[in-house]
């Protein structure tokens, strides 16, 4: 029998479903039977035992655990019989044990995989949606593939093995075992084991909040949210802090540049306009100074008029220059002696 998504239709959806456990022997008249049960059945309902997407989720969970097509059916049929109202949840263990190639552990992990997957989430059933809620502990019995889910790039040094494993959510969770006594184990020793311990030192801020998230899942039996498709937690996206934005060489000395100018505006408590360039500050003037020390002359516009500053550090250039053409500069500041031999001659 091939197991492609097409053979495996009246397998898995409940609604199709083979009423025998060996197709062969198909009883028609029941299947008629259930047909017009099926129509008395709220649309809801119908659309959970009708939908391909229910029908995939028997699907999937059969290949995870590794079913027969027959078992997958049997296990469709449950789901039929809950509806019907001809079973309870309760008993979903003791159904699924009637099936001889079927132990008590596989059951239980059956029986919870149908109440998460579609019992509980029935309103979703339809929806592209496909997610679970529920505790590291059960999420890893559920899927085990989760334990080998990466949380981090960085290997992990794991006491008594030689070479770095990868960081899985088991490695971490051995590591973390291995470093904090269980009688220990809370927020406190987490902080302390996320930021001290050897392997963590040297983690990303996105790879610390997964651990973290993990492990606080392992002690507290917080929930996790699981991705049932491709079987692996869900984790928040991190937000980058402005320290974690590379800038190139270029935009760091401008941003710098313009962050201080934007400082002149709001701090030096003063306004310049071309009619009161007398009232600006000695102080200012040495806050600009050392602003614009790399280029000759920076305009701040705000004003009617562009305003130049002279840097204090002429360029050779300019030092050949006669000094009619540096007076000649739309404003000029004098220094603190001439400043004062100008109030002098006014008075």
């Amino acid at each position: 029998m091939s197991n492609s998504t097409t053979d495996l239709t009246h397998y898995t959806i409940p609604h199709i479903v083979y009423t025998t456990k060996d197709p062969a022997q198909q009883n028609w008249t029941d299947f008629v039977a259930i047909q017009e049960k099926f129509l008395t059945l709220d649309s809801d309902v119908q659309t959970i035992l009708a939908s391909p997407h229910t029908g995939k989720i028997i699907e999937e969970i059969g290949k995870d655990i590794g079913l027969s097509p027959k078992q997958m059916a049997g296990v469709a049929r449950m789901v039929r019989f809950y509806y019907f109202n001809e079973i309870k949840k309760k008993d979903f263990v003791t159904y699924l044990l009637k099936d001889p190639g079927t132990d008590k552990k596989t059951a239980k992990r059956i029986a919870r995989l149908i109440e998460i997957n579609i019992l509980d989430n029935s309103q979703e059933i339809t929806g592209e949606a496909n997610q679970i809620t529920v505790p590291l502990s059960e999420a890893i019995q559920l899927y085990p593939k989760i334990g080998k889910q990466m949380i981090s790039d960085a290997p992990l040094k794991l006491r008594a093995q030689a070479d770095p494993k990868r960081g899985t959510v088991t490695n971490w969770i051995y590591d973390y075992r291995d470093k904090v006594e269980s009688t220990k184990r809370g927020a406190i020793a987490r902080g302390k084991y996320l930021f001290n311990s050897t392997n963590a030192k040297g983690l990303s801020a996105g790879d610390r909040q997964k651990i973290s998230l993990v492990l606080k899942s392992h002690d507290e039996k917080t929930p996790l949210t699981i991705d049932t498709t491709n079987k692996q937690i869900i984790f928040p996206q991190t937000q980058k802090r402005p320290s974690d934005i590379k800038k190139t060489p270029a935009e760091e000395p401008l941003k710098a540049q313009g962050s201080s100018i934007s400082q002149i505006h709001s701090n030096a408590a003063f306004t310049m306009s071309p009619h009161k360039e007398e009232k600006a500050t000695i102080s200012t003037q040495k806050t600009i100074q050392q602003v614009i020390q790399p280029q000759k002359a920076t305009h701040i516009v705000g004003t009617e008029d562009a305003m130049t500053f002279t840097s204090p550090h002429a360029l050779p250039s300019e030092k050949e220059k006669p000094q009619q053409e540096k007076d000649k500069t739309p404003f000029h500041m004098n220094p603190i002696g001439s400043a004062k031999k100008e109030v002098g001659k006014k008075k």
